[in-house]
């Protein structure tokens, strides 16, 4: 993964508007692995996402129990939280090759603790700095379709 840019996020709505900028260049499928602390804004990321590709924010909450929450409209944004998950067999078993298509946007939250790469097209870490400041980096994989629209 190349490390294309950083953000100084000073709120959740700054996060949600970082991740909103994203979502507007977002053509065809797409993979994201956040990767960060309990509270370090992943959830507001994917709000911003969600809004961007011209879905509800609103309904947007962290799948942690659910493990994967789905939202339908132009691309349909699948959310993940592998957190409770031990092995890329599990993450198979419940489906995770299915939301692959043209137009899914697939969000993983706790993307690093897979022992196997998933091949996300991009990765965003999150990083605590106080109670309202995170710093966010976003990297892209190289060989990834979208690499030509952040370098």
């Amino acid at each position: 993964m190349k490390k294309v840019l950083e953000c100084i996020s000073h709120s959740p709505e700054e996060t949600e508007s970082f991740a909103h900028k994203i979502a507007r260049k977002i053509q065809s499928h797409i993979a994201i692995g956040l990767v960060g602390e309990i509270g370090s804004g992943k959830t507001h990321f994917v709000k911003g996402i969600a809004a961007g590709i011209g879905l509800d924010r609103a309904l947007i909450t962290s799948p942690t129990f659910t493990i994967v929450n789905s939202f339908l409209g132009k691309f349909d944004l699948y959310h993940l939280d592998i957190y409770r998950l031990s092995s890329y067999n599990e993450l198979e078993y419940i489906g995770f090759n299915d939301l692959i298509y043209p137009t899914s946007v697939i969000i993983i939250e706790w993307y690093d603790r897979m022992e196997k790469d998933i091949g996300v097209d991009l990765k965003i870490e999150f990083t605590y700095i106080d109670a309202n400041i995170r710093k966010l980096l976003l990297f892209v994989n190289p060989t990834s379709e979208h690499t030509k629209l952040w370098i």
